[in-house]
C-alpha cells in the first residue's frame, strides 16, 4: 500500500519535458508495467524539502529480469556520470489501470538508488489520470497523475510542475489534447533493435 500522508511533506517538481517523457512511456506501453529513472542536474546527495526532476531515462515495459535490469541501470548510471546528472528516483506504472500499489521491483530499484542518493524516491503513476487533460486541484496546482514517496523515510512528496514559462505549459496542454504523443525508446526496445537510441535524456 502507499505510505500515509505526512503534514511535513516535501515537493517533487517535474519539468514539462520530464513529464512528457513519462506520459509517452506509459502511453506506448498501455496495460504493461513501466519503469524508468528520474534525473536531476543537482549534484547534491540529499534534498529533504524539494527535488527538481529535469530528465528521464525509460528502462523497461515488462516485469524486469535481474540481469536485464542490472545492465540497464549500469548503462544509465554511466551515462549520467558523463553528463553530470544525478539519478534521484524512479517511476513505476502498474499494468492494471486502477492499481496504485508500490510493486516490489519499484521498491528494489528505489533502494538501489538510495545507496547513492539519500533522498531517493519512487514515483507511482496513476494510469487513470496520467496523460489526460490537465486539471487543477483545490490548491490551484495541477493533478499530474502520480504520487511520490521517499524510499528511506516513506515520507510522501507533493508532485508539481517545476517553474516554467506560460508558453511551455500551454504547449504541453496542446500536446496532451492532440493525442499525438509520438514515440519513445526504452532500454528493452534498444535490446530488440540496437540502432534505437534510448539514452536521449
Amino acid at each position: 500500500s502507499f505510505p500515509a500522508m505526512d503534514d511535513a511533506r516535501g515537493t517533487v517538481a517535474l519539468t514539462c519535458g520530464a513529464y512528457k517523457k513519462i506520459v509517452q512511456h506509459c502511453a506506448k506501453n498501455t496495460y504493461r508495467p513501466v519503469l524508468g529513472l528520474l534525473l536531476s542536474s543537482s549534484s547534491s546527495g540529499d534534498a529533504k524539502e524539494s527535488l527538481t526532476v529535469s530528465g528521464v531515462v525509460p528502462l523497461l515495459h515488462n516485469y524486469a529480469l535481474g540481469p536485464m535490469l542490472e545492465l540497464a541501470m549500469a548503462q544509465a548510471y554511466e551515462y549520467c556520470k558523463e553528463k553530470k546528472l544525478q539519478v534521484v528516483g524512479c517511476y513505476w506504472a502498474n499494468e492494471l489501470a486502477d492499481d496504485m500499489s508500490v510493486h516490489r521491483i519499484a521498491k528494489k530499484v528505489g533502494a538501489c538508488i538510495s545507496k547513492f542518493f539519500n533522498s531517493a524516491f519512487v514515483l507511482v503513476i496513476d494510469n487513470m489520470v496520467i496523460g489526460k487533460e490537465l486539471k487543477k486541484n483545490d490548491n490551484d496546482s495541477y493533478d499530474l497523475g502520480c504520487k511520490a514517496f521517499q524510499v528511506k523515510s516513506e515520507k510522501q512528496y507533493d508532485v508539481v510542475f517545476a517553474k516554467s514559462g506560460k508558453e511551455e505549459l500551454t504547449n504541453l496542454k496542446e500536446w496532451l489534447s492532440s493525442k499525438k504523443l509520438g514515440n519513445i525508446v526504452d532500454f528493452e526496445d534498444h535490446l530488440e533493435n540496437v540502432n534505437l537510441e534510448w539514452l536521449n535524456v
